[in-house]
């Protein structure tokens, strides 16, 4: 039989005791009220942030009379080696296709400046680019590794540009080293990149 409320103030013996035991009968409720305040505090609505834009971003060319396109964010891109320590002209523009099987994994189109709307033309020799100028490499697969080939002629034409966007066309042949001495026309090349 449990004692009258006013029994345990008077008591001190018993007082620590029946506090206790309060306190652990009703430890549950407790830890349930805290559980819910917890729950309900993190059960407000999180909005996920919105996905990149991938309408646009694109990089495409015929290569060797067949066609190649890639479109999925971040394949198509640039870079500029203002952001480099130290900082130099530097400017990248670069299709990447990981894809299995595919005809090119990448076209890259660099400079030895930092461009602005134009054309430039290709006038590299080999894998040297000329100091100031620019050069397109297109890298495939040769049986189980990748091959460069590189610009033999050609220009780019920069149609427009942000900081966050460059537009174009480039048309270039490209040749391998002594191993590779054969040549790939690439025709109708186009770019919508987006600033990595």
């Amino acid at each position: 039989m449990v004692k009258p409320f006013k029994y345990i103030i008077v008591n001190p013996r018993c007082s620590t005791f029946i506090a206790t035991y309060y306190l652990f009968c009703n430890m549950n409720k407790a830890l349930l009220l805290l559980l819910a305040i917890v729950v309900f505090a993190g059960c407000r609505k999180i909005t996920p942030a919105p996905k990149p834009t991938t309408t646009g971003y694109f990089m495409s060319a015929e290569i060797g009379g067949q066609p190649w396109k890639i479109t999925q964010y971040g394949a198509s891109y640039f870079a500029t080696g203002l952001n480099f320590i130290p900082a130099r002209n530097y400017f990248l523009i670069a299709g990447a296709d990981t894809t299995t099987g595919t005809i090119c994994s990448y076209i890259f189109i660099q400079f030895g400046v930092i461009p602005t709307p134009g054309r430039y033309y290709f006038n590299n020799t080999g894998d040297v680019e000329a100091a100031g100028g620019a050069i397109a490499i297109f890298t495939h697969n040769v049986i189980n590794h990748l091959a460069d080939k590189w610009s033999t002629g050609g220009y780019v034409d920069i149609q427009s540009m942000t900081d966050t966007e460059i537009k174009g066309t480039f048309n270039f042949t490209a040749k391998g080293d002594a191993t590779d001495t054969t040549t790939t026309v690439i025709s109708q090349g186009q770019f919508d990149a987006v600033s990595q």
